[in-house]
């Protein structure tokens, strides 16, 4: 399994790391993977004139985390694994998702949404911090923060160049949804008392899914009871059900 972090987080954020020694203890490999967007913000390389290539929530660009998914498949693939399942958690879905419509990686059996919402995905923002981005971007200051806003003008224009059908990733508005080419079998899942996400938002999903052609060939979902966004003290019960899921799935996972 690949589990991809969410924003502001990493690798060794507590209910990973606690879901992660669960799949061990049965016998899953569990690869924990920092993509360029971890943290609030990281460097990604240093220049020898001083600079720095920054990443993290605020500054790295999110179009660019597929990149990022295939290497921490590849070094899944490097332990001898040639079939895996990459979950995304929180605003490591959305990456997940483009990956998984952007690619055809016959070596992801399964895919999976983990605490993330429905809603159309990134926020566009307004024409005019649109015009105040695409400035500051071709002044190379592409690093800087827009005015007002806590966020790099990089990351920004970054988001709002999403393809339409990976922004409307379930079809609300959209016609021909991203998710109409993705055949994996899908699973999705909220904490009950998480802030993101209901058994009506699964069913809304679902309805989504099923409204468009194509889409994955099985969706589970599920709730995790006294979960939270992040699972904190119920690590066993995702632990347990991605398990059995990919025990459905493959059923010589283990």
């Amino acid at each position: 399994m690949v589990w991809i972090h969410g924003a502001t987080a990493n690798f060794y954020y507590p209910s990973y790391v606690a879901i992660a020694r669960k799949m061990a203890s049965q016998g899953y490999r569990f690869v924990l993977g920092n993509t360029r967007m971890h943290d609030i913000g990281c460097v990604l390389a240093d220049y020898a004139d001083g600079s720095a290539l920054r990443g993290g929530a605020l500054w790295g660009l999110p179009s660019k985390e597929p990149l990022d998914i295939a290497a921490w498949i590849d070094v899944a693939e490097k332990k001898g694994h040639s079939s895996v399942v990459l979950i995304g958690h929180s605003a490591g879905g959305p990456a997940v998702r483009r990956y998984m419509a952007e690619r055809t990686d016959k070596r992801v059996v399964g895919w999976g949404q983990a605490s993330v919402g429905l809603a159309l995905w990134p926020p566009r923002g307004d024409a005019d911090e649109l015009k105040i981005a695409t400035e500051m971007v071709a002044a190379r200051h592409a690093q800087d923060f827009l005015p007002n806003l806590r966020l790099s003008a990089g990351t920004f224009l970054d988001y709002a160049k999403t393809p339409d059908d990976i922004y409307d990733f379930y079809g609300i508005e959209n016609t021909k949804p991203a998710i109409s080419r993705v055949r994996t079998p899908l699973v999705a899942f909220y904490g009950s008392k998480g802030d993101v996400g209901s058994n009506a938002d699964l069913e809304r999903m679902r309805a989504l899914i099923a409204k468009h052609s194509g889409g994955p060939a099985h969706i589970d979902t599920a709730i995790i009871e006294d979960g939270d966004h992040d699972y904190s003290g119920q690590e066993t019960q995702v632990a347990l059900l991605l398990a059995n899921w990919i025990n459905r799935l493959v059923p010589s996972a283990t």
